[in-house]
């Protein structure tokens, strides 16, 4: 009896400590499923219990996508916010004002805060800190996948996207971000070779807020995407599609119907822009600030005259390269184009005094002159414009600037 009696002492401080655990191992389970409740987490287990046998084999067999989704992102919110800042600086300021200060870093910095510690890169992988991108100096590594991840992590916060001379960049990470980028508003493509209309058709369909986009040298770009901008993008202000070989005066035809506040407009070296183009982007976007037709060497009087009557506003102007232009066109601009700042006109060997004297009295506040290889003119032009002009800072001539 002695011996039993001992025993049942030893025993009863255990079973009280294992009463303790237990209670504690409740508390720690109840608080866990407090916290998931407000965060409108659900446990897996009580979704299953309201369902049937039958409805819960048929779960398991075939899950539901969106359900698990849902509870993921749920879950990487949850444990995003309660991540602890464990340095000095991220505990007495608030997460608002460190997004602020974040936000002016460049793509390099963030990536560098983002390795400081978990909470930063946390807060530098935000979206909100991804407006403008620019990957002109990572153009040699940047591919396809790193513009599917960028696109998929900025989504609607991305508005400025630079990806100039991204050779390895496709149309399918360019239907990646139309669909992910709705916001979108400035896009420059330029010299990534691989982009076809496909992606451009794919970006008027979803990105109706693009009001800038630049295609240049973009050799699959055609007419099919130029239409297809007129249609989804009516808010497009300016568009570059110079060295486009293939496009053609219907493709600019329909862009300027369907885009009628172009204010920038390039098609430097296509040679099937004609005097058919240049007259409808004057008929239908009066407001062009900024047009360069370099090399479109068919054009002629007639479509320049329109544009200097139609498009009052005109400051600057390249028509170089263009041989069919004669002293008809100077003296249009000269009567209609006052605020005209910057005339390239090199390789236009029909021009001659004449007319650069006309611009000379009316267009005072041209800045930038090319006049090279202009062979007809004098040292009489010169003067003219030497008097008329106060405003003149560059004017180049046979290679050299004069001023």
């Amino acid at each position: 009896m002695l011996r039993v009696k001992g025993q049942q002492r030893q025993q009863q401080p255990l079973r009280n400590s294992n009463r303790k655990r237990a209670k504690r191992r409740r508390r720690k389970h109840q608080l866990r499923q407090r916290t998931r409740q407000r965060h409108g987490v659900s446990t897996m287990k009580a979704r299953n219990g309201e369902r049937s046998p039958s409805r819960q084999k048929n779960s398991a067999k075939e899950p539901n996508d969106k359900m698990m989704n849902q509870i993921q992102l749920v879950r990487n919110r949850f444990e995003k916010s309660c991540i602890i800042p464990d340095d000095e600086i991220s505990r007495k300021l608030p997460k608002e004002i460190l997004l602020r200060i974040l936000s002016y870093l460049d793509v390099t910095s963030l990536c560098r805060c983002g390795q400081v510690s978990r909470y930063w890169n946390i807060l530098a992988l935000d979206g909100s800190n991804w407006q403008k991108i620019d990957l002109f100096d990572f153009q040699r590594d940047i591919e396809g996948p790193v513009i599917e991840n960028i696109s998929q992590r900025c989504g609607g916060f991305l508005k400025y996207l630079r990806l100039r001379g991204c050779q390895s960049v496709g149309s399918h990470s360019i239907r990646t971000l139309a669909n992910y980028c709705h916001n979108i508003e400035h896009l420059d493509l330029s010299e990534c070779k691989k982009i076809s209309d496909v992606a451009i058709q794919q970006l008027s369909k979803n990105c109706a807020k693009l009001t800038a986009i630049n295609l240049e040298s973009c050799s699959q770009i055609s007419d099919s995407s130029l239409k297809a901008l007129s249609d989804g993008c009516p808010n497009l202000s300016e568009i570059n599609v110079s060295w486009c070989n293939l496009i053609t005066e219907n493709g600019v035809e329909a862009l300027a119907r369907g885009c009628n506040k172009i204010k920038k407009f390039s098609s430097k070296g296509c040679k099937q822009v004609n005097d058919r183009a240049v007259i409808a982007l004057a008929l239908y976007c009066p407001g062009i600030e900024v047009l360069n037709l370099h090399s479109c060497d068919s054009i002629t009087d007639a479509s320049i005259s329109k544009i200097a009557e139609k498009c009052c506003n005109l400051k600057q102007l390249c028509v170089s390269k263009c041989t069919e232009l004669t002293d008809q066109s100077l003296t249009a601009l000269a009567m209609n184009n006052q605020y005209l700042n910057t005339l390239e006109v090199a390789g236009c060997a029909q021009f001659t005094d004449s007319g650069f004297i006309a611009l000379a009295k009316n267009c005072k506040y041209l800045e930038r002159m090319d006049l090279e290889e202009c062979s007809l003119i004098t040292d009489a032009t010169l003067q003219n414009l030497a008097l008329g002009c106060p405003s003149l800072e560059k004017l180049v001539r046979n290679e050299t600037s004069v001023l």
